[in-house]
């Protein structure tokens, strides 16, 4: 009987907690306390209190309480759940946190997590605004949550809500987004799943057509969709799925690359609508460009004064093909090298992606030639599948057998390598050999960029 008194006690009590709860709540009005929602772990809460109107933009302050003993980390505010807002300028409804100000410490109340532009397109009728939170606590994993936040809307008078005399201005609001996973391979088709959300309370839309807009700076180079046209009806709060084939300019730079298309659809009214969009697809390209690259085919012995044969392969280091390729001997003199026949220039026609191909020439050393690696150089003209003409000059390293003494050859070149990018970092190995009968005393190697 005693634990019965005490609960019906704590039950009155518990009832008059929250009837003056709620009289306090009334007595607020449109304060900020007014608008304040709690999932357990904090208090969201936001800063705009101005009656809105329909098709009204407003500016609102997002700030959060910490209730538990840890820092909270905010990584996403998703306000795409909302059917009576939409960020104004066409900006996505879901945002990133800046991750230099993300941080909500256990000690923190009304901290400022982010200020957003939106416009209210409501009917004065529903008044909730709810804001999807992803967050953790402390070392703990992201968690997503619902808060339901309050705007001060102002009320439809009694006769009902109005509708439009301008069909134009009852209008669809059509989002499309991507999976933050989706990628693209540079030069191979692929497929993007487009996800079309109408978040408008007010119109409908139908007879939906897709048509891609191109243009020079994007790498997309043919966008088809897949999905049945048109997509016969998207309702309020309604969500559809466009399937787009895509093939992607296999010359395209990594990272996000922006996608633009129209949508374009009839309102609740049969009144046409056309909108654009820009998306962003992640772009992976595993193609190198051509790079031409010669190599002796097999080991060179020349003696001064004496004719030898200098076999060379030439290769083409990148995934791309070169074409119009012209090697040239280059800096020949009596005092050096010599052509002993031929023209000293071979010509390809085309040189595929790590195809090699040999060549071969025959020299005569000059007598004046002492001991030691000397250096035969070729010029190298040819052009990669942009249209790029490229020219270059690469040197072999001949060893010759002169008078007596030390004989030095550079044997190999060889880099850790095969193609680098600007600001690579890579080791360069060369292998010396003395081919004389004495030492060679000190040496000093240098390399020339």
């Amino acid at each position: 009987m005693m634990k019965k008194l005490m609960l019906k006690r704590m039950g009155t009590g518990l009832v008059l907690v929250i009837f003056l709860f709620t009289a306090v709540l009334s007595m607020a009005g449109t304060k900020l306390e007014a608008f304040a929602a709690s999932p357990g772990d904090f208090i969201l809460t936001h800063t705009n209190t101005d009656k809105l109107s329909p098709n009204e933009t407003f500016t609102t302050t997002f700030k959060m309480t910490n209730l538990t003993d840890g820092d909270i980390i905010v990584s996403v505010l998703d306000f795409s759940l909302s059917g009576i807002v939409v960020p104004t300028g066409g900006e996505s409804p879901v945002y990133t946190i800046d991750p230099d100000n993300e941080t909500v410490p256990s000690t923190a109340t009304n901290k400022d997590i982010g200020s957003f532009e939106f416009k209210y397109i409501g009917d004065g009728i529903n008044s909730i605004f709810p804001v999807e939170v992803t967050y953790k606590v402390g070392a703990g994993g992201f968690e997503t949550t619902v808060v339901n936040l309050y705007l001060n809307v102002e009320k439809p008078d009694d006769s009902g809500p109005s509708t439009p005399s301008d069909p134009s201005e009852l209008k669809p609001n059509i989002i499309a987004t991507v999976p933050e996973n989706a990628s693209l391979s540079a030069g191979k088709p692929g497929y993007i799943n487009v996800t079309l959300k109408n978040i408008s309370t007010a119109s409908s839309a139908r007879d939906i057509l897709f048509k891609p807009v191109y243009s020079s700076e994007s790498p997309f180079i043919s966008v088809n969709p897949v999905t049945q046209m048109p997509i016969k009806h998207l309702g309020t709060n309604d969500s559809a799925e466009l399937r787009l084939s895509i093939d992607t300019d296999k010359f395209s730079n990594e990272g996000l690359q922006p996608l633009n298309f129209e949508l374009t659809y009839k309102n609740s009214r049969s009144y046409e609508i056309t909108t654009k969009y820009t998306i962003y697809i992640k772009v992976v390209n595993f193609q190198t460009n051509c790079k031409l690259v010669l190599t002796p085919a097999s080991s060179v012995a020349a003696s001064a004064g004496g004719t030898f044969q200098l076999p060379l392969t030439v290769k083409n280091d990148g995934n791309l093909s070169a074409k119009d390729i012209k090697i040239s001997l280059k800096g020949l003199s009596q005092n050096t090298f010599t052509l002993v026949s031929g023209t000293g220039r071979t010509d390809f026609e085309r040189l595929y992606g790590n195809e090699t191909r040999n060549l071969s020439y025959t020299l005569r050393a000059s007598s004046s030639l002492k001991g030691g690696s000397h250096p035969i150089t070729f010029s190298l003209t040819y052009t990669d599948e942009k249209g790029t003409v490229i020219e270059e000059e690469q040197e072999i390293w001949i060893p010759i057998a002169g008078g007596g003494g030390s004989i030095l050859e550079v044997l190999e070149v060889k880099s850790s390598m095969t193609t680098v990018r600007p600001g690579d970092t890579f080791n360069v190995s060369v292998k010396v050999k003395n081919s004389g009968a004495y030492d060679s005393g000190q040496i000093k190697i240098m390399a020339d960029g």
